[in-house]
């Protein structure tokens, strides 16, 4: 299972269901360790999606399961396609962060990837600056970060739709 999903395939169908059995456990596990930080913030969110479902069944009179199948899963499985190849290990920081240079359809959704190394050489940079100084240092930028570009995602699918993006270790190794 976690091989699969390793692939894009596996990401997008089961990705969605790992990752919130993840932040159960990860969250249960705080609670049973007297850790209560995050209460303040599960209430708000529990509070929203009171509101969210009130609204979804009862205004919209979607049963509750469509609503999960057909807009929450789905928008889990987007957001895990634009981290798929996001970060990966290299032997230096700047080799770490993709850009993916994508059409302006998948730019605008996955929120201009291919600006993502300019977001982490330069934090503090305002948004309105940054789409113009990648186009300034473009070439410097890639070099950085050991060219590790993609002209969009349907080339992250034609590589890695079935083929595992990377073996994870098992833990006895």
């Amino acid at each position: 299972m976690l091989l699969f999903n390793q692939t894009l395939l596996g990401r997008l169908t089961i990705g969605p269901i790992l990752r919130l059995r993840k932040l159960a456990m990860i969250e249960t596990g705080k609670l049973r360790a007297g850790d209560f930080r995050d209460v303040p913030v599960w209430l708000g969110f529990f509070a929203g999606l009171a509101v969210v479902l009130w609204f979804v069944a009862g205004v919209a009179g979607m049963p509750v399961w469509h609503y999960y199948l057909v807009f929450v899963l789905p928008g889990l499985s987007l957001g895990l396609l634009r981290a798929f190849i996001e970060h990966r290990w290299g032997p230096t920081p700047g080799e770490r962060t993709a850009s993916v240079e994508s059409n302006w359809f998948f730019g605008l959704l996955f929120l201009w990837n291919n600006l993502h190394i300019v977001h982490h050489l330069y934090p503090q940079m305002a948004w309105f600056e940054i789409p113009g100084f990648w186009r300034r240092n473009r070439a410097k930028l890639l070099a950085h970060n050991g060219h590790y570009v993609f002209r969009g995602y349907f080339e992250i699918a034609r590589r890695w739709l079935l083929k595992p993006v990377f073996v994870p270790a098992h833990p006895a190794r």
